[in-house]
């Protein structure tokens, strides 16, 4: 869907990662509002989310998208976006931030399965539906499970899911 020709402000939204691990959950889950949307922002890494309840649109460049419970965000650092929920109500979200190459790249076969820039531009849905793509949802998933639990062995588990979710995300219709 496009959106009319609104004008939002425009921010730039570094993203701290760490060098040894470069992946993070930004503290656990987010409770979207749903304030109007003023202004988009852009990251510098690929940011995944995973709505684990609510509903609403999200406005990627000049894409609109709705969104439910179930359904995953992917927002690669050439997209401007942003997120709100439906009209009196909030949405929770966890949001993962992560840069696939330095996560992945000493272990890949290819880094050209790593790269994240077919994830964008006019063609590419942003939200891929969770009821449609069970395999990608739980994915994320279980990627925000094990990046809020950090049990033993976290960092391999994420590692493999990560590795898994960019391989089923090439996989889409483009």
């Amino acid at each position: 869907q496009k959106r009319s020709k609104t004008i939002y402000r425009l921010e730039y939204s570094p993203v701290s990662l760490p060098a040894d691990f470069p992946v993070t959950d930004f503290s656990g889950v987010y409770r979207q509002s749903d304030k109007p949307i003023t202004r988009l922002h852009i990251h510098d890494c690929l940011e995944i989310g995973y709505c684990h309840s609510g509903a609403g649109i999200f406005v990627v460049e000049d894409k609109i998208f709705p969104y439910r419970q179930g359904d995953v965000s992917v927002i690669n650092r050439r997209e401007m976006h942003l997120a709100r929920s439906r009209k009196g109500t909030f949405s929770e979200w966890t949001f993962i931030a992560l840069d696939p190459l330095k996560l992945l790249g000493a272990r890949a076969e290819s880094t050209d399965a790593l790269d994240t820039l077919p994830f964008c531009g006019p063609h590419f849905r942003n939200i891929v539906a969770g009821r449609q793509h069970g395999d990608i949802a739980w994915l994320a998933r279980e990627l925000a499970v094990e990046l809020a639990q950090k049990r033993p062995g976290y960092q391999a588990c994420v590692r493999g899911l990560v590795w898994t979710l960019l391989s089923r995300l090439r996989r889409l219709p483009g």
